[in-house]
């Protein structure tokens, strides 16, 4: 009887999970002349940004005050000492001067450069020079051979899983849904050919970019607007959309994707122990 009871809390609690992997996790996003303004939610909850409790910011303020006046009097004290430091030192000095010291002005040895070290420096850049010019050019192309039969083998080895990527991509950006979309753009000037001809131009701009947009991904607009003024240069324009995806679908999608590579991998292995078996096989052959 309890493992029945168990059973059912499990199979409860998945059912919930599934659910609420089900609701989509939504960014409404508003794009202006004011600035670029974003947030995300999920079912009641708001993920981005998070709010700030307000005891929370004013035991921060309180905080940053007194850390300020504990910076100032350190500060102050440490002037005081190293002024102190200084002053001791100089005293010590002139009662006191060190032996054998020699200011740079009057050791006129360390103002002369050392010319072992530049020699030593033009010796290995004119060896490296000779070096470089004695390398035969056979050596080079074979490098760029073995660089390019190296990026080939890696291609082939990827050249499989290649489609099927590129099929999960485009059905993961499909999963990717842009609703409510809202685009108004203002543009003007001060002839009227002009702004006509930049309003036909721009409007034709923004409706062929939606159209290649809502192939990529699932769209809904609600309004796509271009407006013209013939008083004054001007362009401006706003925007705002809700961009929804659910969990549910990219776990989906992620799992197709782990059991495909599996199935190329397990494919490609299986290729690569039959070319090697016939290889063998022809080697026998020949060897009888």
């Amino acid at each position: 009887m309890i493992a029945v009871i168990v059973l059912w809390i499990l199979l409860a609690l998945i059912a919930i999970v599934v659910i609420l992997l089900h609701f989509s996790v939504t960014a409404y996003i508003k794009v202006n002349g004011d600035g670029f303004d974003l947030k995300v939610k999920y079912l009641c909850f708001t993920l981005y940004p998070r709010q700030e409790k307000p005891e929370k910011q004013a035991n921060k303020n309180t905080k940053s005050v007194e850390h300020l006046a504990q910076d100032n009097k350190d500060g102050d004290f440490a002037d005081n000492d190293s002024d102190i430091a200084t002053e001791q030192q100089l005293r010590e000095f002139k009662a006191d001067p060190q032996p054998g010291y020699e200011s740079r002005a009057e050791s006129p040895e360390r103002l002369q450069p050392n010319n072992s070290k530049v020699g030593s420096e033009k010796d290995s850049t004119e060896d490296k020079k000779h070096k470089a010019e004695k390398q035969p050019e056979g050596k080079a192309q074979k490098s760029q051979e073995g660089l390019f039969s190296k990026l080939k083998s890696k291609y082939e080895l990827t050249k499989p899983y290649i489609p099927m990527g590129w099929k999960y991509f485009k059905k993961l950006c499909k999963t990717i849904r842009f609703t409510d979309v809202r685009i108004s753009i203002t543009v003007g000037r001060e002839d009227a050919h002009e702004a006509a001809i930049f309003y036909g131009a721009l409007q034709g701009v923004l409706f062929n970019f939606l159209a290649v947009f809502a192939n990529i991904f699932t769209v809904k607009i609600k309004k796509a607007d271009v407006n013209c003024i013939f008083t004054k240069n001007t362009i401006s324009g706003e925007g705002e959309a809700a961009i929804r995806i659910r969990p549910s679908a990219v776990i989906a999608l992620a799992v197709c994707v782990g059991v495909n590579f599996l199935i190329v991998y397990f494919r490609q292995r299986k290729k690569q122990k039959q070319s090697k078996v016939d290889v063998s096989g022809e080697k026998a052959a020949a060897s009888v």
